[in-house]
């Protein structure tokens, strides 16, 4: 949508505003929402902190927790 108001509403035939305008608008959008109305869920954070770690550091840390 903010592609076309620039394209259309603004007359625009620069380029750079033509790009960068409907990223940063998205990039807002979606930082926003996440900040707002973040979505937490248990395999999501596991899977956020196991990219903190090396796999073997992973298994041999779930073996010991189930023996």
């Amino acid at each position: 949508m903010v592609w076309a108001i620039v394209k259309w509403g603004l007359d625009s035939t620069d380029t750079t505003l033509v790009v960068a305008l409907p990223l940063a608008t998205s990039l807002v959008v979606y930082v926003g929402l996440g900040l707002l109305l973040p979505e937490r869920r248990p395999e999501v954070d596991d899977l956020v902190t196991s990219l903190d770690t090396d796999p073997g550091d992973v298994t041999a840390r779930r073996a010991a927790a189930v023996g």
